[in-house]
C-alpha cells in the first residue's frame, strides 16, 4: 500500500491543480504532458540519488542482512508525494509561461479551426440564423 502512496498524492495534486487553473484545452494538455514526461525522466535519472537523500535508513540495516529493505512510513510518503507534486506544478507553470511567449504556439495547437468556425459564424450571422 505504501507504494502507492506518494504515486496517488502526485496524481491527485496534478488532477487538482489542472481543474483549479483550468489547464483543459489542447495547448495545456501538449505543453502538460511534454513537461510532466520531462519531469518523470529527470526523476527517474535521478531516482538513485534522491533515495540516498530522501529515505531514512535505520543504522542497523546492511549489518546482518544487506538485502533487507526498511520500512516506508507513509507520512513520509505522503510529504515526498507532496513535494514532487509542488515542483511538478512549479514546473508546469514555468513551461506554460514560457510556452504561451512563443509566437504562433498557441495559435498552431489551440485555434487550428478557428478560419473554419470564422467562416460558418459568419455563414450563420449573413443568415441571422442562430
Amino acid at each position: 500500500m505504501s507504494k502507492l502512496i506518494r504515486p496517488m498524492t502526485f496524481g491527485a495534486i496534478i488532477l487538482a491543480a489542472y481543474a483549479v487553473f483550468h489547464w483543459f484545452d489542447t495547448f495545456h494538455l501538449g505543453v502538460g504532458l511534454v513537461t510532466l514526461g520531462a519531469c518523470a525522466a529527470v526523476v527517474r535519472r535521478t531516482r538513485p540519488q534522491i533515495g540516498r537523500l530522501v529515505l531514512r535508513r535505520p543504522s542497523t540495516l546492511g549489518k546482518h542482512n544487506p538485502i533487507e529493505r526498511p520500512a516506508t512510513d507513509p507520512w513520509h510518503e505522503s510529504t515526498v508525494g507532496l513535494a514532487t507534486g509542488a515542483a511538478a506544478i512549479a514546473a508546469l507553470l514555468a513551461a506554460y509561461f514560457v510556452a504561451e511567449r512563443i509566437p504562433g504556439l498557441h495559435a498552431a495547437i489551440a485555434d487550428r479551426d478557428r478560419a473554419q468556425v470564422e467562416i460558418r459564424l459568419d455563414a450563420l450571422e449573413t443568415a441571422e440564423s442562430w
